[in-house]
C-alpha cells in the first residue's frame, strides 16, 4: 500500500438528517501508486440472450411449465437492425456481445443445408440470421462471446468455418451454459468425461479452421449456497472437477447474480430492494469470484470473466431492476470485482425483460444504462488501491487511466439517511453527481438534472474542496487537472 503525503481524499462524517448538533471525524483514504489489477477496455460488456435473439421462450410474469429455468413467451426473434438499439449499444463500446443463456444448447447451426436437424434442438440459427448478428455486432463496435450447444451432439465445423472466413469478430467460443446445472436446465445429468472429449473436438476443429479461442464453463453460482447440489458434499465441486481434466480453455466463466425474482420457481436468496444493497449482498459475490479466480489459477491460467450477471435472476425483478435502486447496487458490483480479478463482466441484459439496460418496449434507456456509460466513460482500465477507515456504508473505488494518468473515483453512500461531506485535494475536477428523491423511480438525476438523451451526460467543473452526498446516493469525481506535489 502507497500512503500519500498528502490527504488525495477525506470524509466528514455528520450524523443524520433532523438533528441539530453535529459532529464530524476526517478521515483520510489511502490510494495506492501503482494499480493491483488491470481490466481491459471490455470489462463492460452486455449479452443479448439467445432466446431474445433467436425467437425462443423469453420471460413474463412466469416460467414455462416444461422448464422452469426460460421465460413463458414465445417471442419473435429481436429486430438488429433498430436505429435507436445499434445507436445506444455503440456507445457502450468497445464491448464484448455475449450471445448465449439456457436456450442456447437447444440450437440447431443451419449454416449450409447439409444435415438434418436432429431431435431435442428447438431454435435453429440460419446463415441469414447469423449475418444479420455478425452485422450487427460490427455496427456496434462489439466482438463476439457466443455459447456453443453443449448439450446435444450437433455440428459445429460449418458454422465455425463460415464465421472464420467472414470475420474476426469473434473473441471467443463458449461451450454450454450453466454446465454445472443441466439437470435442472435441461433435465440430464452432465456426463463429465463426454463433455471433456466434445471440448477437446472442439479445439481440434478451431485449429483446423485457423483457431480461435475457447471459453468455459459457465458455471452457475447460486446466491447463499454456491454450486448448485453443492449439497452432496462431494469432495471437489463441479466447477473445480472440470478445471481439472479438461483441456485447458483460453477464458473460465461463470455467472452469478446476487438474488433470485419472482419469476424464479427456486429461489436461495428472494429479490428485495434490502438484500440487493446488503453488505453480505458483495461479500457474497467477491467470494466466489475470488474462489473461481483460485481454481483457475490452481489449473488452468486463463482469463476469469464473469460471463453473466444482473440484479436478479429469472429476467429480473419488476419494479426493482429498472430502478436507480438497482443503480447503487450495479456501480458497486462493477467496482468489486474489478478489483477481483474479472477480466471481463457481461450484463444480462443489453434489451429485454427487468434486467435490460434498454427497456424493449419504449427502446428508451433505463438507469442501469446511463451509470454504464457513465463508468465506461469515465473509469480507466488501471485499478487502484482505494482503502477507507469507517463505516462500510461508504463504498469508494478508484481507476486510473493508462495513457492519461488522470484518475476517477466513485464513491457510493449505501446508507439510507446518513449524509457524507466529502473533502478533495487540491486541484479541478469534474463531478457527476447521480441521486433520485424516488429510489424505485425509472430514472435517474445527474447534477440535479434528468438524463433523458446522451446530451445530458454532462460534468460540473469545480474547484471546492468539499461535495455532500446523501443518503443512496453516488458521486464520480474525475481529476480534470493535476493537484501540486
Amino acid at each position: 500500500m502507497y500512503h500519500v503525503h498528502r490527504t488525495v481524499l477525506s470524509r466528514k462524517r455528520t450524523r443524520p438528517y433532523g438533528e441539530t448538533s453535529m459532529t464530524s471525524t476526517t478521515t483520510s483514504i489511502r490510494v495506492s501508486a501503482f494499480p493491483i489489477a488491470n481490466i481491459d477496455e471490455t470489462y463492460l460488456s452486455f449479452a443479448i440472450d439467445t432466446s431474445y435473439m433467436l425467437g425462443g421462450w423469453w420471460w413474463g410474469d412466469r416460467h414455462v411449465r416444461f422448464n422452469p429455468t426460460i421465460g413463458a413467451n414465445r417471442i419473435d426473434p429481436a429486430d438488429l437492425s433498430h436505429a435507436q438499439l445499434i445507436r445506444y449499444a455503440k456507445a457502450l463500446g468497445p464491448s464484448i456481445l455475449r450471445i448465449g443463456g439456457t436456450e442456447a444448447d437447444t440450437v440447431w447451426y443451419d449454416i449450409d443445408h447439409s444435415r438434418k436437424k436432429p431431435n431435442g434442438c428447438r431454435l435453429t440459427l440460419t446463415k441469414k440470421r447469423w449475418e444479420e448478428i455478425l452485422t450487427f455486432a460490427e455496427a456496434i463496435d462489439a466482438r463476439i462471446l457466443f455459447t456453443l450447444n453443449a448439450a446435444k451432439h450437433v455440428h459445429t465445423a460449418s458454422l465455425i468455418q463460415y464465421t472464420r472466413n467472414r470475420t474476426d469478430r469473434i473473441a471467443a467460443w463458449e461451450f454450454g451454459n450453466e454446465v454445472n446445472a443441466y439437470p435442472v436446465t435441461h433435465i440430464h445429468r452432465l456426463r463429465r468425461l463426454q463433455y471433456i472429449r466434445d471440448l477437446a473436438v472442439l479445439r481440434t476443429t478451431l485449429n483446423e479452421h485457423g483457431d480461435g479461442k475457447i471459453a468455459a464453463f459457465g458455471s452457475i453460482i447460486w446466491p447463499v449456497i454456491g454450486e448448485p447440489f453443492s449439497y452432496l458434499k462431494k469432495p471437489l465441486s463441479q466447477t473445480e472437477q472440470l478445471l481439472m481434466n479438461a483441456a485447458h480453455p483460453d477464458i473460465i466463466t461463470w455467472h452469478y447474480y446476487p438474488q433470485q425474482s419472482t419469476r424464479c420457481p427456486m429461489r436461495t436468496c428472494r429479490a428485495s430492494a434490502q438484500t440487493l444493497l446488503s453488505p453480505k449482498t458483495f461479500i457474497r459475490a467477491s467470494h466466489y469470484a475470488e474462489q473461481i479466480h483460485t481454481w483457475t489459477q490452481k489449473y488452468a491460467h486463463a482469463d476469469v470473466w464473469l460471463g453473466e450477471t444482473g440484479p436478479a435472476l429469472c429476467g429480473g425483478e419488476p419494479g426493482l431492476s429498472q430502478s436507480f435502486f438497482s443503480s447503487l447496487w450495479w456501480l458497486i458490483h462493477l467496482g468489486e470485482m474489478a478489483k477481483h480479478h474479472q477480466s471481463c463482466i457481461i450484463r444480462q441484459t443489453l434489451i429485454g425483460s427487468d434486467y435490460g439496460l434498454i427497456d424493449d418496449n419504449t427502446m428508451q434507456p433505463n438507469p442501469d444504462y446511463w451509470t454504464s456509460l457513465l463508468w465506461k466513460r469515465l473509469m480507466g482500465q488501471e485499478v487502484l488501491d482505494v482503502q477507507i477507515d469507517g463505516p462500510e456504508e461508504l463504498r469508494v473505488y478508484g481507476h486510473r487511466n493508462p495513457k492519461t494518468g488522470q484518475r476517477c473515483f466513485l464513491l457510493i453512500n449505501t446508507h439510507p439517511t446518513q449524509p457524507f461531506s466529502v473533502h478533495l485535494s487540491e486541484g479541478t475536477k469534474t463531478l457527476y453527481h447521480l441521486s433520485n428523491p424516488n429510489l424505485l423511480e425509472n430514472s435517474l438525476y445527474l447534477n440535479n438534472k434528468v438524463v433523458q438523451k446522451f446530451e445530458d451526460i454532462k460534468g460540473l467543473k469545480m474547484n471546492e474542496h468539499e461535495i455532500h452526498i446523501g443518503g443512496y446516493e453516488a458521486v464520480f469525481i474525475q481529476e480534470t487537472s493535476s493537484p501540486p506535489n
